[in-house]
């Protein structure tokens, strides 16, 4: 299937027009030695949920392979074809049991091997790139909404990890930081179901999308 499975919601489904508003949404394929990748199963159980009638908006989903080279390609791409209200990158952190909402991601050091065994050059994203660029949507809020949801606990991160997950945000917070989102999931285990995440991540959409669009009222 090449670098990037597209998993288009809903049947039916409404087109991508300009009048429109399109959520954008990703997460990846597995990796390195695990089996599963809980990003990947948590966004296909998502296109079933029906979010595109509640929020009355397009949602687009992608499955990413984890490299550096495939991101840099496709997100820029994906950001001029589909011109975002919003957008948000899944994907899944081993050490955690929460939703972990990240406000910001570097420019620099990025020196973990992606599955072609490869850094990106110089372990930069954009070669004279902001250092940091913070997300103008305010992820405490939404983590509030989230644990109000009951369905998972959430918390805000200001770290991102240095790898693909980081890599990724930061291309489209380069874009537009007020339309930008990245969220860790925790893996499956025993007490953490793929449905678990779906519906903690549907809670996150609805609040990261209702913020997003009021930041974009204001400006």
């Amino acid at each position: 299937m090449g670098s990037l499975i597209s998993l288009i919601m809903g049947s039916p489904s409404l087109p991508v027009t300009k009048n429109c508003p399109v959520i954008y949404i990703t997460g990846f394929s597995k990796f390195w030695h695990y089996s599963e990748n809980s990003s990947e199963m948590a966004v296909c159980i998502l296109k079933e949920l029906n979010l595109e009638k509640k929020l009355g908006c397009k949602i687009v989903f992608d499955i990413l392979n984890v490299s550096y080279e495939d991101a840099s390609s496709i997100i820029p791409k994906k950001w001029k074809e589909l011109n975002p209200k919003l957008v948000i990158h899944i994907g899944m952190k081993c050490n955690t049991d929460k939703l972990i909402l990240e406000q910001v991601a570097r420019n620099s050091g990025y020196e973990y091997n992606d599955i072609h065994r490869k850094v990106p050059k110089d372990k930069l994203c954009i070669p004279g790139g902001e250092e940091e660029i913070k997300s103008g949507i305010c992820m405490e809020t939404v983590s509030k909404t989230i644990n109000e949801n009951g369905t998972m606990k959430s918390e805000k991160s200001t770290n991102a990890g240095w790898f693909i997950c980081e890599y990724v945000y930061y291309l489209s917070l380069h874009q537009n930081r007020f339309r930008s989102a990245f969220i860790h999931v925790p893996p499956i285990r025993d007490n953490i179901s793929a449905s678990d995440i779906a519906a903690g991540l549907a809670a996150a959409i609805e609040a990261l999308y209702h913020q997003a669009l009021d930041l974009n009222n204001k400006k």
